[in-house]
């Protein structure tokens, strides 16, 4: 897959922030789709779809946490940036939640951006090969990105982000191996290995917190302190 998209949906109700991204992109000989709200924004997706959502948070009608909501609520797992304003970690948490690949606050560096997209687009093609693991009652298909727990005769699936399902994915294929924040960041979250940032955290604290919620308890990912994360089998006590 190019490190580059080709055509970026970009979702701002402030024309002055929207008129500088399509100028900037364009320049980048990106075809950018424009809307100043959440609705707008769907229908947009539906009738054209991008290959990458730059979404801001605060719009009319249908705000950003909205949006993804019903985005993914689809199945549709087109590659999100949110643009905030907020510097809350608790709204950047809920953004993770929802389904965005990334965040980036306002202001924000033009040459920021471009390297969070180029990140995101090049981890598209560093996903493992396998597709199916079962450990125990868990259950993940990487084609049809469902990962699910067997409680009892019933069957609860996981809701996982994009970003939480690539992470578990990535870990289960290593299963038993120390796998680098460095890796992650660049194999799983396509970042410079070197940046500085707490994504990682946030993202590998929403997929143990939904495990658990889940009652998944055969397996567990490991801080190992200083180096990254180890996935290990064996039934929780």
């Amino acid at each position: 897959m190019s490190a580059m998209p080709t055509k970026i949906l970009v979702v701002e109700d402030d024309e002055s922030i929207a008129t500088m991204l399509s100028t900037f992109f364009e320049s980048h000989d990106i075809k950018v789709i424009k809307a100043s709200d959440g609705l707008a924004a769907l229908e947009a997706v539906s009738n054209d779809p991008p290959e990458l959502i730059i979404l801001d948070l605060v719009m009319p009608h249908l705000d950003g946490f909205s949006f993804m909501k019903r985005l993914r609520e689809t199945g549709n797992n087109t590659p999100v940036i949110m643009l905030t304003c907020q510097k809350d970690t608790s709204d950047k948490i809920k953004g993770l939640e929802v389904g965005a690949d990334d965040y980036i606050t306002k202001p924000f560096s033009l040459n920021e951006l471009m390297a969070r997209i180029k990140a995101i687009m090049r981890r598209c093609s560093s996903m493992p090969r396998k597709i199916q693991f079962d450990i125990g009652s868990f259950s993940l298909d990487a084609l049809k990105r469902t990962a699910t727990n067997k409680l009892g005769d019933r069957e609860v699936r996981i809701p996982l982000t994009k970003t939480e399902f690539d992470i578990l994915h990535y870990l289960l294929a290593r299963k038993g191996e120390v796998v680098s924040r460095e890796e992650l960041l660049e194999k799983v979250l396509g970042y410079d290995p070197q940046i500085e940032t707490k994504t990682l955290i946030m993202h590998i604290g929403n997929l143990r917190r939904k495990l658990a919620e889940n009652e998944v308890d055969e397996f567990t990912i490991k801080a190992v302190p200083g180096v990254g994360y180890r996935l290990e089998e064996g039934k929780m006590v």
